[in-house]
């Protein structure tokens, strides 16, 4: 398998978005521009397309929330 393509986005509740990445070994750590973000609940989506055995690629869309709690 070979990651052809990767973006992950993260969102505030207001639509503001916090984070952005086409690197699929970064990680979003909960922090924006290195401060720590509130407690709350954030929505991330992510889009990839994959290349299976050589020859086929899939994409691959999900989406979901994540809450920082600290």
């Amino acid at each position: 398998m070979e990651v052809l393509l990767f973006e992950m986005h993260v969102y505030d509740r207001w639509g503001n978005e916090l984070y952005k990445s086409t690197d699929i070994k970064d990680a979003w750590d909960g922090k924006m521009n290195e401060e720590r973000l509130n407690n709350g609940v954030y929505v991330w989506w992510l889009r990839a397309e994959v290349l299976v055995c050589g020859r086929r690629v899939v994409e691959v869309f999900d989406k979901g929330d994540v809450t920082i709690f600290r």
